[in-house]
């Protein structure tokens, strides 16, 4: 007796016994505790990433049968991995209940092999398995629920935060604005006294994006003399803390991730 499974997320796949075709509905669905969403185009796969799929005998404990392959294509989400699932055939002829074991591993490549779920080694990203399902039953199921092991919850959240903190601060240290608006109430309507804190503020202004440029400069490695002109042209238009925010966020958003996944 040799049944055949073709794995596919919410849709059904066939199995044969001897020569008798039974259909068996397999569910894949993520894990909201560890993952922190059910969404599988949130959550990236930015590394080379190889998919583990085994079969296991659940009373012998051993493993009946299994493949690795590539998660396909390069921005890759979990999206991708259904449609590669529905081209997995395992097969067996054991009579014991069985289990289904599925692991992410990245970066890795499929020609690396897969190893086995319960070793969490390192770059085990997702697993998920099933509960004991006997295939000869009328009653047949498999639904893996994939646990996010070691994905990056809002990589970018930390990076952003950054940029909010230091714009905040900005403000609290004393900038060209903060001065001017000082000069201005302490000039009780007089035009010329305004004036005069409008020059300062223009002059304040041009000063401290002359040396934030300077700074930029010092602290840039080679090819950034167009980042830092940028935020310098900014700087003359909406003030030091302003520019050096959209260079923060800017540069946040240019950041590689951290890691092999993450959850945007």
């Amino acid at each position: 007796m040799r049944r055949q499974v073709a794995l596919a997320a919410a849709a059904l796949s066939a199995l044969a016994c001897g020569g008798e075709k039974v259909e068996v509905l397999v569910t894949l669905s993520l894990d909201v505790d560890s993952c922190t969403t059910d969404a599988p185009d949130w959550v990236e796969l930015t590394c080379p990433t190889a998919v583990g799929v085994s079969l296991w005998g659940a009373e012998s404990e051993s493993r009946l049968q299994g493949v690795c392959v590539d998660l396909p294509g390069t921005d890759r989400t979990l999206e991708a991995l259904p449609p590669l699932l529905e081209s997995v055939d395992l097969s067996t002829t054991a009579d014991e209940p069985i289990k289904l074991e599925i692991g992410l591993y990245a970066p890795r490549a499929a020609s690396d092999g897969c190893p086995d779920v319960s070793a969490r080694t390192s770059d085990l990203l997702l697993y998920g398995d099933t509960e004991p399902t006997d295939l000869s039953s009328t009653v047949r199921g498999l639904a893996v629920d994939i646990v996010c092991a070691k994905v990056d919850v809002d990589s970018y959240e930390a990076c952003y935060t950054t940029c909010d903190d230091g714009y905040n601060s900005c403000f609290e240290v004393g900038w060209c604005q903060q001065e001017h608006d000082a000069c201005a109430a302490s000039c009780a309507g007089d035009a010329a006294c305004l004036t005069a804190c409008q020059d300062a503020l223009a002059t304040c202004t041009a000063d401290e994006c002359a040396a934030q440029n300077t700074e930029c400069l010092a602290e840039c490695s080679a090819g950034c003399e167009t980042r830092c002109g940028s935020e310098h042209e900014e700087c003359l238009q909406l003030g030091a803390c302003d520019a050096r925010y959209t260079t923060c966020l800017d540069d946040c958003d240019a950041a590689p991730p951290e890691g092999c996944a993450f959850i945007y």
